[in-house]
């Protein structure tokens, strides 16, 4: 349950604010107008979806190994430890 929701007000008051005020200016910083076209949209968003999996996947399974058994442990971490270490 959303305790407090200000932040997120908050939030899309400057992203209307800022929508705004990109269509008004010459030059604008961010051009909005490339998310109208539908291929960019859908590529954008599956992109964003995948870092956050990547991302979710980066605190899980580090937790996930260290709350197991040992040999998953083993099995799990010390390869990826041992790969990333390098030569």
């Amino acid at each position: 349950m959303l305790t407090n929701p200000f932040p997120i007000f908050i939030g899309l008051c400057s992203l209307g604010f800022l929508l705004g005020r990109s269509k008004k200016l010459a030059q604008p910083i961010l051009h909005f107008e490339i998310l109208k076209n539908k291929s960019f949209s859908v590529h954008l968003l599956v992109f964003l979806m995948i870092q956050l999996c990547s991302l979710g996947n980066a605190f899980l399974l580090p937790n996930y190994s260290w709350s197991t058994s040992l040999r998953l442990l083993l099995l799990v971490w010390l390869p990826c430890r041992l790969a990333l270490s390098g030569p």
